[in-house]
């Protein structure tokens, strides 16, 4: 992993900070490159002064949001620089306590701020694993900053051996300052500070703060800043909330949208003016009452999300002759608001069968899928409202050419085959 570290420091020496130098500084004198302590302080002395001022930030805000056999991968763009795209790395350990080691990497294709790290199970992760990630920025020029500032850390689960039942059933505001949130089974009151266990924003982009949570049996009380009264409110519940068994929640199922009631003092009726002494009237004739209007039902929601829209795949040939396919598309419209996931299916056979679905949130556009042996691959992208309601997916083909040991030997016969016919031409030349 040193070798790989050091290969990218001298094709680009200038594309760090000076944290990051010192950490390559040391990979190299690690190396045997450099045994003698002046020539590495005149190497700090000489690079530091290359080192570029656009690179004076580092990718803060990595948050990390596991789902079965994946983890979600969001992060803030750095400022002062232009981004071309970003390089996502992953390790069992943590990178920035191991000298920068890492176990493997991937790319966007666009300078998007989101990744769904796909496949965990053949990356090498078992389920209750830590995956550790850090993101760093590449510019116009193809310039990376290698410093790794920030790093997120989150525990794996895979498909079939962690089951993902513990779920967020909905939310309710009792006033401004009060939301009950209802789970599928006994939680467990969160520790730490309340406010890094949730996420909660009404319409216009603006947050509430979490000051005090209380637990009891499947409810979580929330004690908040005071929310906009009658605005609609999106809650998001973070891994760290876990059941009484110990089970995080399910990143597919953990948000709900609920409307902020009026505190208690602004819902009181007006106080009663008593009328001035009138001359006593004849009572009227009492009337029947109307018949009751009865409460109609709530009306099902069975209405899927719009689809997503262009999709496209690209692929990229891995060194043991299999493909990571690229995949990016353009959200779904969500014009009734309740998007909350994207389902990703997989087909060998063109789509006369799937395997799946892997779930995404409903804010990740782009995905990356390893490990696909030659031959076609079909993705299917399908969008999920917050009820379950999936949309009939939108699909993109892209073949996988066949590589290695069979392609050389159907080079070598047809060399062979073309060989043979010119010998033939020539000797019946001669005769």
């Amino acid at each position: 992993m040193a070798k790989q570290t050091l290969r990218t420091f001298f094709k680009n020496p200038c594309g760090m900070n000076s944290a990051g130098f010192v950490k390559n500084a040391a990979l190299i004198k690690n190396a045997n490159l450099m045994k003698n302590p002046i020539t590495v302080a005149l190497t700090l002395i000489l690079f530091s002064s290359l080192i570029p001022t656009a690179f004076a930030q580092n990718v803060t805000g990595i948050d990390l949001q596991p789902v079965p056999n994946a983890v979600n991968i969001r992060w803030q763009a750095p400022a002062g620089i232009t981004v071309d795209h970003y390089k996502i790395y992953y390790a069992k350990q943590s990178i920035l306590e191991n000298n920068g080691r890492y176990d493997g990497s991937e790319e966007t294709i666009g300078n998007q701020t989101s990744l769904a790290l796909m496949d965990l199970a053949n990356r090498g992760f078992m389920s209750g694993d830590k995956i550790y990630v850090t993101v760093t920025a590449v510019d116009e020029s193809g310039y990376e900053n290698l410093s790794f500032g920030e790093e997120g850390r989150a525990t794996v689960q895979i498909a079939g051996h962690m089951a993902a039942s513990f779920v967020l059933e909905h939310a309710i505001a009792d006033n401004q300052a009060t939301i009950r949130l209802l789970f599928s089974s006994p939680v467990a009151e969160p520790e730490g500070l309340p406010s890094d266990h949730f996420e909660i924003t009404d319409e216009d982009g603006n947050s509430v703060e979490v000051m005090h949570v209380t637990a009891s049996d499947r409810v979580l009380v929330l004690h908040t800043t005071p929310m906009a009264v009658r605005k609609l409110h999106t809650v998001t519940v973070l891994a760290t909330i876990k059941s009484q068994e110990d089970e995080a929640v399910d990143q597919s199922k953990n948000s709900a949208i609920f409307a902020a009631r009026p505190s208690q003092e602004d819902t009181a009726p007006p106080p009663v003016i008593a009328p001035p002494p009138t001359q006593p009237q004849p009572e009227p004739a009492i009337s029947p009452l109307p018949e009751p209007t009865p409460i109609s039902e709530p009306i099902e929601d069975v209405t899927p999300p719009e689809d997503a829209s262009n999709l496209t795949l690209e692929k990229e040939l891995q060194s043991d002759g299999r493909y990571k396919v690229h995949a990016r598309w353009r959200g779904s419209a969500n014009t009734a608001g309740d998007l909350s996931a994207y389902h990703l299916y997989e087909s060998s056979n063109e789509g006369d069968s799937f395997v799946g679905p892997t779930a995404l949130l409903g804010t990740i556009i782009s995905t990356t899928i390893a490990n696909i042996p030659p031959g076609t691959f079909t993705l299917k992208v399908a969008a999920v409202d917050e009820t379950g309601n999936e949309s009939t997916g939108i699909m993109e083909t892209i073949i996988l050419p066949e590589t290695g040991a069979a392609t050389v030997l159907l080079s070598l016969g047809g060399a062979a085959l073309f060989a043979l016919q010119r010998n033939r031409r020539r000797l019946r030349a001669r005769k």
